[in-house]
This record gives structure tokens, sequence and C-alpha cells, in this order.
């Protein structure tokens, strides 16, 4: 901008010329418009201020928040990380010990006590994929089977109680628990054919057969006819023999 008076370079926000001294009139619009910016900036600021000091308790709670969940975060990785190494220590020792585990397993098999036998097996770590163990695969399956029907059977009808507070879900899981075993006991009928612990497949049958007898008051063809019925009857039968109907 130049000075009306001498032409001298004049700033925008200049009031006078610097080299005359002449008014800068055509500044006047920009210095108004300056101060009017400034002002407007200056109360930003100050709002900007009032709003940060109001908030700050509430800020420094959500940073506090913010680094309590990355330490529950944190807790709960490592806390995962050491039961995996608590499981591969435990899995390893498997491994060193296959004679004595394998004689602590054999020795519940040949006593009968198939729900030790599971517990055993799962207490250890001991997985049936590993080469040392598969040979047990179809028995651990059955005695995992067995020991659900055996237990929520034995829970409902000699003590009165389930896993729940609901009797009506109580007898269809006890149902369910017995069939999922004859069912898988079924299935494997071929694979025992020739297998190694068949005995004690076929001995595990006749304790959860000869228990069904005990707790429901049946006689073989009374069992045979409750295996052979349908899901709705078999939970009422249950049913009857539970609430004594």
């Amino acid at each position: 901008m130049k000075c009306r008076n001498c032409g001298a370079e004049v700033g925008l926000l200049d009031e006078v010329c610097p080299y005359c001294g002449s008014d800068n009139i055509e500044s006047a619009g920009h210095r108004a418009k300056h101060k009017f910016y400034q002002k407007k900036s200056e109360e930003t600021v100050e709002k900007a201020d009032r709003k940060l000091s109001s908030n700050k308790a509430l800020i420094t709670g959500s940073i506090i928040l913010v680094f309590l969940i990355i330490g529950v975060i944190t807790m709960s990785i490592a806390a995962d990380k050491t039961e995996y190494m608590d499981l591969d220590i435990a899995h390893s020792e498997t491994l060193k010990n296959v004679e004595s585990f394998k004689g602590s397993l054999n020795g519940y098999l040949e006593a009968g006590d198939y729900i030790a036998f599971h517990d055993f097996f799962k207490g250890h770590h001991i997985y049936e994929t590993d080469p040392e163990y598969e040979e047990y695969k179809l028995i651990l399956t059955l005695s995992g089977e067995y020991r659900y029907a055996m237990n929520n059977m034995e829970q409902l009808l000699m003590y009165g109680e389930g896993n729940t507070h609901d009797k009506e879900s109580d007898i269809r899981m006890c149902r369910l628990y017995i069939s999922t075993f004859y069912t898988r006991y079924g299935f494997a009928e071929d694979d025992l054919e020739g297998y190694k612990y068949r005995e004690y497949a076929e001995d595990m049958k006749h304790k959860l057969d000869t228990a069904m007898k005990i707790y429901f008051g049946l006689d073989d063809k009374g069992l045979e006819e409750y295996l052979a019925s349908s899901e709705n009857k078999q939970t009422l039968f249950i049913e009857e023999v539970v609430l004594g109907e």
C-alpha cells in the first residue's frame, strides 16, 4: 500500500506514514478488522482455558482409566501366557513319566474306576493325541461320557440336586448325558472289535446299565424300552422318578 501524500510504502496496520507522517486513511478498515479478530481470538483462548479447567478432573480420570484398562489387559495376557507355560510344563511331565502314568491309568481301568481314570488323564494334562497315549483315545472318550452320565444321575436321584436351580433343566441334562453315553457307545461298537481295552468299555456300559436299573427301578426289558423310547418319553420318565409321581 502506498502513502497518498508521498507515495512511500506503508503497512496495512500503520496509522500514519512512517516517512511523511500523513494519516494512513486506507488502513483504518484493516486496523478495525485486526482488533476485532484479535479480541475474538483472546475470548476463544479464555473460553478454552475455562473449559479445560472445568474438565481437568474428568480428563485426569479418563487418563487413569485408560492406564487401568491397559494394566488389566497386560495382566490378562501375562496370566494367559503363564497358564500356557504351566500347561506346557505339565504336558512335558506326561512325556517324561509315560511308564508311571500309564501304570496309574491301567490301574484305574483294572479297578473299574473309570471316573478316576478320566480325571487322572485330564488332571495331568495328558494328550490322547500323543503317540505314547493314543491307545487310550477311545476309552477316554467313553469314560468322559460315562462320568457325566453317572455323576448327574447319582446327584439328581440320590441327593435330589442338580447342576442348576431349575429341576426341569437338571432332568433334561440327566437324560441328555445318559443318552450321549449310549449313543457314543453304539457308534464305537465297530471300533471296539479287537480293541485293547474293549473289556473295560463293556464293563463301563454294564455298570451304567446296573446303575440305571437301580435308580430307575428297571429290569432288563424296562431298560431296553427306555433306551428305545423318544427323548420326550425319557424325560417324562426321569421326571416321574425324581418327583415321585
